[in-house]
């Protein structure tokens, strides 16, 4: 009549996993029993405490840390010299074709603001400041 009862005969997973949750447990409370040498009167080693506030801060520091060397590498480094390359490949490109242009081109495009020019003689600082603090303006005497 016992035996009839499929209750206790029957394996569910619930019934594993409470079984393999306490040999589990029990083997971590003798590791710790062995790794401390504990006995009924105390302890010989402690524990370090992994959830001290110098633990917890020391590896949020340590992810941190390694997160920043990560987007470093990986992130901002390469957009830096993608960027520079870009910028650089620009201004070549656009001296190039300022360079091997007619001046009448370069007006019709509205390039003129890229063409150098000697600055003249008779220019002076203007005496109005600018909008920008530290800025001044240049303009030709008539």
């Amino acid at each position: 009549m016992f035996l009839q009862n499929k209750h206790m005969t029957e394996e569910t997973p619930t019934k594993v996993m409470a079984f393999l949750g306490a040999a589990l447990m029990s083997m971590a409370f003798l590791f710790v029993v062995t790794a401390t040498d504990a006995s009924f009167t105390g302890t010989k080693v402690g524990l370090p405490d992994p959830f001290a506030p110098q633990h917890v801060a020391a590896v949020i520091d340590s992810a941190a840390n390694g997160y920043n060397g990560f987007l470093t590498a990986y992130l901002f480094q390469p957009a830096q010299s993608d960027y520079a390359y870009f910028t650089q490949s620009v201004k070549d490109d656009s001296a190039w074709v300022l360079d091997n242009t007619d001046t009448q081109i370069v007006a019709m495009a509205g390039l003129n603001d890229l063409l150098w020019q000697e600055p003249t003689p008779m220019a002076h600082a203007s005496p109005h400041s600018g909008h920008v603090a530290g800025a001044y303006t240049m303009r030709l005497a008539p």
